[in-house]
C-alpha cells in the first residue's frame, strides 16, 4: 500500500498512464475504499493467481532473490545436511501438510532412501517440528531404513524423477534464468504504475512467457515425432517395394 495514494493526491504514481484524482481537503470514505480496493486486488495477482499455476509459496521458490541466489547450494551434494528420517514413518503427512514450500516431505523420504531431496526445502524445520513420531531430523548422515511399507504411497507412487515437485515442467537452466530475466523487464515496464505493479507485471510476463515456451517446446517434440513418424513409414514403404 506505500504507493496508494501516489503523490500529488494521485491514486497511483504520477508517471502512471492513467491516474484518479483524490481529495485535497480532506479525505472521504471514497478515498479510503479505492486504494483499499486497489491493494486487494494486488495482493490477489500476487498471491492466489502466481500460487494456481505453480503451487504453493509459489512467489518464494520461484521469483524471490534470496531463493534464486540460495537455490544452487540445496541439496545438490550427496554429504550435505538434508531432512533425514531417523525412525519409521507413519504416513500421518503431519509434516507434508506443514511445509511452507508445499513439499510432500512424508512421500520425499519414503522413494527418495529417506532424504528431501527437493531443492526447494528451505530448512526451516517445519515439518521436524511437527513429526509427534520424532522422525526427521536434519543430518548427512544415512537415513533410518522403512521396515512399514505405507500402501497409499506404494499404490499410487511417482512416475519419474520430477514427480516430487510441484510444478512438472522441467526447463533447461538458461530458459529459466532467461524467463526471470523477461519477467523482470515486464516489472519495471509495469512499475510506472506505482511500485507494488512491479511484482504483478513480473509475475504476469513469468506466467504468460512460461507457458508460451512450454507451448513452443511441445509443438517442437510434436514436430519432431511427425517427421520420424513419417521417415518410419517411408523406410517401410520402400522395404516394401523392394520386396515386391
Amino acid at each position: 500500500m506505500s504507493d496508494l495514494p501516489g503523490n500529488n493526491n494521485l491514486l497511483f504514481s504520477v508517471n502512471s498512464p492513467f491516474n484518479m484524482q483524490l481529495a485535497t481537503h480532506g479525505m472521504t470514505i471514497l478515498d479510503f475504499i479505492i486504494p483499499f480496493v486497489a491493494g486487494i486486488f494486488i495482493v490477489f495477482v500476487m498471491t492466489f493467481v502466481f500460487n494456481y499455476f505453480y503451487g504453493q509459496g509459489a512467489f518464494c521458490r520461484i521469483l524471490c532473490p534470496y531463493t534464486i541466489m540460495l537455490v544452487p547450494f540445496m541439496n545438490l551434494s550427496a554429504w550435505q545436511k538434508k531432512i533425514t528420517r531417523i525412525s519409521n514413518c507413519t504416513g500421518c503427512r503431519a509434516c507434508s501438510d506443514n511445509c511452507p514450500q508445499g513439499i510432500d516431505v512424508s512421500r520425499e523420504i519414503y522413494h527418495y532412501d529417506g532424504k528431501v531431496i527437493n531443492k526447494e526445502c528451505i530448512k526451516c524445520y517445519h515439518c521436524v517440528d511437527a513429526c509427534s513420531s520424532q522422525t526427521l531430523a536434519d543430518s548427512r548422515k544415512k537415513a533410518a531404513p522403512q521396515t512399514k511399507p505405507i500402501h497409499i504411497y506404494e499404490k499410487t507412487p511417482w512416475q519419474n524423477s520430477y514427480k516430487h515437485l510441484q510444478v512438472i515442467e522441467p526447463f533447461h537452466p538458461v530458459l529459466d534464468v532467461i524467463l526471470i530475466v523477461i519477467a523482470i523487464v515486464c516489472g519495471s515496464i509495469t512499475s510506472r504504475l506505482g511500485g507494488f505493479w512491479f511484482y504483478v507485471g513480473t509475475i504476469g510476463g513469468y506466467i504468460v512467457f512460461r507457458r508460451l515456451i512450454s507451448w513452443l517446446l511441445t509443438e517442437e517434440v510434436h514436430l519432431q515425432n511427425r517427421k520420424i513418424i513419417t521417415k518410419s513409414q517411408n523406410q517401410m514403404g520402400q522395404k516394401k517395394t523392394m520386396v515386391t
